[in-house]
């Protein structure tokens, strides 16, 4: 399951939620959010304000991301938005648990 959230401030400490199994990708600055995986069958509840993503909300989400400030490859070059989706797609492969 793909999970954009919000960190929890635990005794004035920012930390990622216990409910985020893996987490801390695609920061959007202007909002304070990321992108984060959870099981979908899980023993516990994930918050309302957790918006759940699908993978081309996903692969937009980081796309607009790109669009405010580009990402740069290895190579020095701004990646394409093709270059990001792929990007988007491996995050998502590499850690979506289901």
């Amino acid at each position: 399951m793909i999970l954009e959230y919000k960190m929890d401030r635990v005794n004035g400490v920012l930390v990622t939620p216990q409910w985020i199994e893996c987490g801390g990708f695609m920061p959007k600055h202007s909002d304070f959010t990321f992108v984060g995986f959870s099981p979908s069958v899980r023993e516990y509840k994930i918050p309302s304000t957790a918006l759940v993503l699908t993978e081309q909300e996903c692969a937009d989400r980081l796309i607009s991301i790109h669009a405010e400030s580009p990402f740069i490859d290895v190579n020095g070059n701004e990646m394409s938005n093709e270059d990001v989706s792929a990007l988007a797609s491996l995050t998502i492969s590499a850690n979506d648990i289901e």
